[in-house]
């Protein structure tokens, strides 16, 4: 049986995150980014290995040919025998065509469609309880009692230094010209399903149960 895979697509902030995990959940199959595989892979003894840990220890990014094979492996290993859900890949068509011509499987593609404002605001608004790690957003989800955490009652909350508004927009604008045109790609080679992740985190539950059921 050729095992299934599932892409996730959508801006950063669009909730890929959050709802590929419960949707792993649901499927009990490993919701992985590109980020946890090189983790994984840069622990084993092989050349890939090697020169991952080489451009990761420089802070260089990855080769699209070097990532291509690291995903493959990673695929193909025992821990996704039964299929995963791949969050930040393929991010571009190139990557894409690498992975119909070299890995066996049904792909699956997810798109959080959203519109740019409403990321923007998700993630400036971002910020997590010193204590527990919980995470909120000032824009759309504070705590119940305002500067308590819901989940310890801790007093103390932090913002991420990297997430300003000229950062934010510039990854857009990258995602705009690397990654939009999977869209297309993906709705002409099967199964495809587009989610409102623009809605609130309860309606997007909703949706994403649905679509479990059809993939």
């Amino acid at each position: 049986m050729v095992k299934k895979v599932i892409v996730l697509l959508g801006l950063p902030g669009s909730g890929k995150g959050t709802q590929g995990a419960l949707l792993a959940n649901e499927l009990t199959i490993p919701h992985i980014s590109t980020g946890d595989i090189f983790r994984k892979m840069a622990k084993a003894n092989t050349e890939e290995s090697k020169l991952l840990n080489e451009y990761m220890h420089e802070g260089k990014l990855v080769p699209s040919d070097l990532v291509n094979k690291i995903v493959r492996k990673f695929i193909l290993s025992d821990e996704c025998k039964d299929g995963c859900i791949l969050d930040g890949y393929p991010r571009n068509l190139k990557q894409a065509e690498y992975f119909v011509e070299n890995i066996d499987s049904q792909v699956v593609a997810v798109f959080f469609e959203v519109e740019n404002e409403i990321v923007v605001k998700r993630i400036l608004g971002r910020y997590a309880c010193e204590s527990c790690g919980a995470v909120y957003n000032k824009y759309f989800d504070n705590p119940k009692t305002d500067g308590v955490c819901d989940n310890c009652g801790g007093h103390k909350f932090v913002y991420r230094d990297d997430d300003d508004e000229k950062t934010i927009l510039s990854r857009i604008e990258e995602y705009k010209k690397e990654t939009l045109p999977l869209i297309d790609y993906y709705k002409k080679k099967g199964k495809f399903f587009v989610v409102n992740a623009g809605a609130n985190k309860e309606e997007v539950i909703k949706e994403m149960a649905l679509i479990a059921k059809k993939i």
